[in-house]
This record gives structure tokens, C-alpha cells and sequence, in this order.
């Protein structure tokens, strides 16, 4: 709006000052007296684009070897890596999947690119949070999709997650509980698997979920019949009841598994009633 004004009234902007071109070529200085004002010739202008890019070169030149200092110097070479909230993974594979390890520098790789490097082909890691606490502690807090089940398939297992849906296919159960009694008849990574019984594998991953958040683990449930299941805690100590009934009373179920571990977790079989009790039979 200044400058349409300035326009109107015949005043033109010339390196900082308002030229009056409507007939003077003056301004009025502080003591009263009129000076005349010469527009910057074109010469003027060029040298002052040069001297303007000149000092932007020198900045950015000024940043590189800011940056080349601070990738050298030992003061911010690595002393610790700590690695939160692993389960599946120990912190020595974490370190090592980094491309990462003390005495390094901490500058040397990206954030983006570290959390980039330990994701990279692996299908149980969701996140990791990198974090440098200066000047010389790096940080990784990972988040993992832990194994919840795993169904034989030939030779194999095939891993699922707690949403059910395939990880992988393993030559071994990893730390999920292995599921006997459906049959796996097909399978894409990323997707639930065809099961000979949708239902059953439904209710009965959503009892592990519910159960492994208890702090209960089942390393084994087998599915003797359609109307029950049995929940190996260990080899010799088992829950047989309906995957609702187990779930529902997991709190009963937890207690009376610590008064069981108090003994030794003798052998026998913990019968999970719909009535919301949980009787325990020696064998």
C-alpha cells in the first residue's frame, strides 16, 4: 500500500531512499536542509548483488566446516548406546543392526538413517525412536511386533502377530505360543492366513492377547476337542476350559498360578469353569 501511495505522489524507491521523481530530487535532512539523491546506477546495482552473494557463500562455506569440525572431533565420539523397550531383540543385535558402536562419532549417520538401518528387514521391529543426548550417548527406544502364535506348517511355523496376521515363516516358534489342531491351508505375509477353523483361531488369539497383557504366558495350547482348549503353562501344568472361560477369569487364573509356583508348579490340570472358578486337580 506504501509503495501504490509513493506512486501516486511521484516517489520512486532507490536503494533504501524515496526519490522524488515528480520534479525534485531532494530530501529533507534532520537540520532542514534539502540534499539531492541519485538513483544506483546499474554498475552500482550488480556490485551490490555480489557483495550480497558473496556473503551468502561465505555463510554456507562457514556451515560445511562447522559441520567437518564437529564430524571429527573426538569430543563427540560415542562412550554408550542404549538401547529401551526391547523384548525380542538384545541390545548387542540392535547395536550391531545400527551400523552403529562406540567410538564413533555421533554425527556419522543420520537419525532417519539409523532408524532406517535397524527396520531394514525386520519384520518384528515397528519403530525406532533415535535420539543423540549429547555429546556422546545415543539412544534407540524400539517398538517391536512381538510373535503372539505359531502354527506348524510341515516343517516350519508360521509366525503371527497379535492382530493375526502373518510375520513370517520360521523354523522355529521364536517366543510365540505354539497352536496344534488347525491346519494351515494357505498363507501371504501381511495377511490372516486360511485356517480349517476361522473361529477357533479367533478366540483363541484373543484370549493370548488378553492373557500375555495379564503377565500369563502359554507356551503351548492344543485343541483336544471343539468345545475346549488346553493352555500349557509348562510342560506338566495345564488350563483346560474354553478360550472365553480362561480369558474372562485370567486375574483368578493369575493368583491361583502364584499360590501353584509357591509349590513348585506341581503337575496337574487347572479346569477353568464358566462359573468364573478355577479349580486345580493334581495328577
Amino acid at each position: 500500500m506504501a509503495d501504490k501511495k509513493n506512486k501516486k505522489r511521484g516517489f520512486l524507491s532507490y536503494g533504501g531512499f524515496d526519490t522524488d521523481y515528480s520534479g525534485s530530487n531532494e530530501f529533507e535532512s534532520e537540520t532542514g536542509s534539502s540534499t539531492p539523491v541519485q538513483p544506483l546506477s546499474r554498475k552500482e546495482l550488480k556490485q551490490l548483488q555480489k557483495a550480497r552473494r558473496r556473503k551468502i557463500l561465505l555463510a554456507a562455506a562457514a556451515v560445511i566446516l562447522f559441520c567437518l569440525l564437529i564430524s571429527r572431533t573426538p569430543l563427540f565420539g560415542i562412550s554408550e548406546i542404549v538401547v529401551r523397550d526391547n523384548i525380542m531383540f538384545t541390545d548387542e543385535q540392535i547395536i550391531e543392526a545400527s551400523g552403529m558402536s562406540p567410538g564413533d562419532n555421533i554425527f556419522r549417520m543420520s537419525k532417519r538413517k539409523i532408524r532406517k538401518t535397524v527396520m531394514s528387514n525386520n519384520p518384528y521391529m515397528v519403530d525406532v525412536k533415535v535420539e543423540r543426548k549429547l555429546p556422546d550417548v545415543l539412544i534407540m527406544t524400539v517398538v517391536e511386533n512381538d510373535p503372539v502364535l505359531a502354527l506348524p506348517c510341515g516343517e516350519e511355523f508360521l509366525i503371527l502377530d497379535k492382530d493375526g496376521l502373518a510375520v513370517e515363516m520360521r523354523d522355529s516358534a521364536l517366543t510365540a505360543t505354539l497352536l496344534t489342531g488347525l491346519e494351515v491351508k494357505s498363507y501371504s505375509i501381511g495377511a490372516a492366513p486360511e485356517v480349517s477353523d476361522k473361529q477357533s483361531l479367533k478366540l483363541i488369539l484373543r484370549m493370548v492377547n488378553d492373557v500375555n497383557e495379564a503377565g500369563v504366558f502359554f507356551r503351548q495350547v492344543d485343541i483336544p476337542n471343539p468345545l475346549a482348549i488346553q493352555a500349557y503353562v509348562t510342560e506338566t501344568l495345564s488350563c483346560y476350559g474354553t478360550p472365553e472361560a480362561i480369558r474372562e477369569n485370567v486375574e483368578g487364573l493369575k493368583a491361583l498360578l502364584y499360590d501353584l509356583s509357591l509349590k513348585g508348579y506341581p503337575n496337574g490340570v487347572i479346569y477353568m469353569g464358566d462359573d468364573g472358578y478355577a479349580t486345580f486337580s493334581p495328577s
